[in-house]
């Protein structure tokens, strides 16, 4: 074990300016803080059912003045973000509220970003391009309200979004991105179905194990990282396989802990090789990270500099690799992943597609494309 490296991670330094609020019911607190405001709120249609009809924001409805987006997709188009700028006439509002799950979160960040970048007559695209432009923006405070629990995008400073005319995800990032306030109530959750908890469980659980094995892991990112998978793995089996609602603070607790370890790391391997799978064969990103990580986990444990034993002991495992397989089994990955994609050839021919560098390029082995490729037909044994 190079022990030198293990404590090279305490050099680092960290940063995290969102204000959290976490525990049952605590979407009441908000209310705090909102009164008199303009607020433009951010969700899909039926998650503008869900607010208006939550008793907890009846106070936000009657004491202040609502504008609405109410059109997230899936997936967030880049298109589809600048179409909804470009219809907000407004370009001052006190606050912006992202509610939904990842997807209405990060569609919130990009229009509150693109808003202030309209006042300069710049566009988002061009934010994208130099995310340095942010600097010069003034943004609206900004509230994320995750409704399922997986991105961890309520506490980052990045945002994914899609150019689905060119197959391509684009990441929008810099300070301006992190939200002011992160409102995370696992009682928002108690309505979710299980294919949306096994996507965003999964995610959740393959950010922290892609911060661990990660180029830019610290000792605070680890920390946060190994207390994410052992509550996320042992939760998302309880609600999955018990329906045991009671767990659903401890899946929202791991998908925070993963979210504050990326922050400082970002992802690694499983994430780059996930990017096309969603683009081009509409795979959800869960299921998509989780595709490859039994072998990503086996290739970097080859060049392992202690932490993933130091992982591996925290879990109470003797096998890492085997405590993966066997949890992806019992919550019955293959059978969901199978219904989007069934067909390794179809996989393989991204291959190309599969390396990102501002992913790929922080995973704690370096990898190239045939790397890449013997991990995807290992990963289709596995399946």
């Amino acid at each position: 074990m190079d022990t030198k490296k293990i404590m090279n991670l305490r050099d680092c330094h960290v940063f995290n300016p969102v204000d959290i609020y976490f525990g049952r019911g605590v979407r009441e607190k908000i209310l705090e803080k909102l009164s008199n405001a303009n607020i433009l709120v951010v969700l899909s249609k039926s998650g503008k059912e869900r607010f208006l009809h939550d008793k907890h924001f009846k106070e936000i409805q009657n004491t202040n003045r609502l504008s609405w987006i109410d059109n997230v997709e899936s997936n967030p188009s880049l298109e589809t973000i600048n179409d909804n700028i470009n219809y907000i006439k407004e370009t001052e509002f006190d606050y912006i509220i992202g509610f939904g799950g990842g997807s209405a979160i990060d569609t919130a960040k990009a229009i509150s970003v693109g808003i202030a970048a309209k006042q300069l007559q710049v566009s988002l695209d061009k934010i994208i391009e130099e995310p340095a432009i942010q600097n010069t923006l003034k943004v609206s405070k900004f509230i994320a309200i995750p409704t399922t629990f997986g991105t961890g995008s309520e506490v980052t400073s990045f945002a994914t979004v899609w150019d689905k005319k060119n197959f391509k995800k684009l990441s929008l990032f810099g300070p301006k991105v992190y939200p002011t306030f992160a409102v995370v109530d696992p009682d928002l959750a108690t309505s979710s179905p299980n294919e949306i908890l096994l996507t965003t469980g999964l995610d959740a659980i393959n950010q922290a194990f892609e911060s661990i094995w990660n180029n830019n892991a610290t000792f605070l990112s680890n920390l946060y990282a190994t207390k994410a998978i052992a509550l996320g793995v042992n939760a998302l089996k309880k609600l999955l396989l018990e329906n045991n609602k009671n767990f659903l603070s401890d899946m929202a607790e791991s998908s925070l802990l993963a979210g504050l370890a990326i922050a400082q790391t970002r992802t690694a391997l499983c994430h780059s090789i996930s990017y096309p799978l969603t683009a081009k064969l509409d795979i959800p990103h869960g299921l998509a990270c989780a595709f490859s990580m039994i072998e990503v986990c086996k290739f970097n444990l080859e060049v392992d500099d202690g932490r993933l034993t130091q992982l591996k002991n925290n879990l109470g495992t003797d096998d890492l690799v085997k405590m993966i397989t066997n949890f992806l089994s019992e919550v019955g990955f293959a059978d969901h992943f199978k219904q989007y994609c069934d067909d390794i050839q179809k996989i393989s021919s991204l291959s190309s597609e599969m390396y990102n560098p501002s992913r790929a390029g922080n995973n704690m082995r370096n990898a190239n494309i045939d790397d890449i490729n013997l991990i995807l037909e290992r990963s289709a044994d596995h399946w």
